[in-house]
């Protein structure tokens, strides 16, 4: 898999455009765009998401139980 990753510029392309769109903190958007390795790029960008789509799955979960809790802040 990682020999079909280095011969076809697609996923490369493909791990720096998530990179450059990626939502977090600078630093981190960051440390992913100069990561030289694909593989290890998108392995990362994947981890990132995953957390990122958790926070979110939890924070959507919390507004739904506690719908008040967000107009007390």
């Amino acid at each position: 898999m990682s020999g079909d990753l280095r011969r076809n510029l697609f996923p490369t392309l493909f791990s720096f455009f998530v990179g450059s769109t990626f939502e977090g903190t600078p630093r981190e958007q960051q440390a992913l765009l100069e990561l030289e390795d694909t593989i290890a790029r998108l392995k990362r960008e994947k981890e990132t998401s995953k957390n990122t789509l958790n926070y979110l799955i939890v924070a959507s979960t919390v507004k739904d139980v506690f719908p008040s809790s967000s107009n007390s802040s």
